[in-house]
């Protein structure tokens, strides 16, 4: 079956190009390419093909369509080269050489181990019966004397224990010692929480400016999460401005107030989701550049019911996301643009990059 064009390529446009832009370029290059105008004699080859592009991707159903087959036969050919790179890498061992082999690294390592911690090298030969008793009953009486000391250890530990209790049950109330010893008590405010005390609960009503400074803020251990950016301080729906279920999101300086509920807690520290943009990322809203690259991905399992967004903004707002989708049934390749101002998606396992 021969494969199908990129048509994407052929009109010179990014795959997540807007119709306008398609047409534009399509008139543009068929000015160049018309075989009443080039003097190429492939010409009229490229102008057929551009001819085809535009057909598909000219018709919002057939480019829908399309993009789903491209997105496949992408995966398949990025999955089909690292298999490959793989299977050059790997060395062929057969099972004999490799227990040779093994053999004498283990009793290397077992007489290194030995040599460290002070026993003879030579214990790893069977030694004979009647020479093993001496240290066997070596080792019985150094046995006993730690169990002596432990259960003597065990037993005064106890007895401290208790008479600190009592001595804490007899102390005044009042007085100058009982003064000095509430100066010295450690303070109960400080929180426990990783990121410090610029956070704040997810559940409630926030102020902009007085409470939540303007800027991208992010959600963590964060459950199914809901948000809303308001006009007013109510809740409204006249004064939603914006909403949304990613876990980060853009507080503009024109905003009154911000609601949320199951998010978690709300801080400023971005964290990213691994070592480096190109790694395998899990669910949340990443920022596209910074915290993973763009490039074909695909996730490890949609079981769960997976959930995905393509965000050109993040603060819910009209037109804020580019694309979205949702499924159950298998694993799903999705093209991030570097256009995409970030990614989210929840329940897909394990995002892996499989090709740029």
């Amino acid at each position: 079956m021969p494969t199908e064009p990129d048509y994407y390529d052929l009109l010179q446009v990014p795959f997540d190009a807007g119709s306008k832009e398609i047409i534009a370029t399509y008139r543009r290059l068929a000015r160049q390419y018309h075989p009443d105008i080039a003097t190429d004699p492939a010409a009229t080859k490229r102008m057929l093909a551009l001819n085809r592009a535009i057909e598909v991707l000219g018709d919002p159903k057939r480019r829908r369509e399309y993009d789903a087959r491209r997105l496949q036969a992408r995966a398949r050919e990025a999955l089909a080269r690292k298999s490959d790179e793989s299977e050059s890498t790997s060395t062929p061992r057969e099972g004999g050489a490799d227990r040779q082999s093994t053999e004498p690294r283990l009793t290397r390592a077992i007489a290194t181990r030995n040599t460290t911690v002070g026993w003879p090298t030579r214990a790893i030969a069977r030694r004979p019966e009647s020479k093993g008793r001496p240290i066997v009953l070596i080792f019985a009486m150094c046995a006993i004397v730690l169990g002596v000391l432990t259960a003597t250890g065990i037993a005064v530990a106890v007895y401290l224990g208790d008479n600190s209790k009592e001595a804490a049950l007899v102390q005044p109330t009042s007085g100058p010692s009982s003064t000095a010893a509430a100066s010295t008590a450690p303070s109960p405010t400080e929180s426990p929480f990783p990121y410090g005390s610029d956070v704040f609960e997810s559940r409630g009503i926030w102020l902009v400016g007085a409470d939540m400074p303007p800027g991208i803020w992010r959600a963590v251990r964060a459950g199914p999460c809901a948000w809303k950016r308001l006009s007013a301080r109510d809740p409204t729906d006249e004064a939603v401005v914006g909403s949304g279920s990613s876990i980060t999101v853009e507080l503009h300086p024109t905003d009154v107030a911000f609601w949320s509920e199951g998010c978690g807690w709300w801080t400023q520290v971005m964290t990213p989701p691994s070592a480096s943009p190109t790694d395998p990322f899990g669910p949340g809203t990443w920022l596209v550049g910074a915290e993973i690259s763009p490039g074909l991905w695909q996730n490890s399992d949609s079981s769960q019911g997976c959930s995905w967004a393509r965000l050109a903004r993040l603060d819910g707002g009209p037109s804020s996301t580019t694309a979205s989708g949702a499924t159950s049934a298998s694993a799903i390749p999705i093209e991030i643009s570097a256009g995409d101002v970030a990614f989210h998606s929840w329940g897909c396992g394990t995002w892996t990059r499989i090709g740029g």
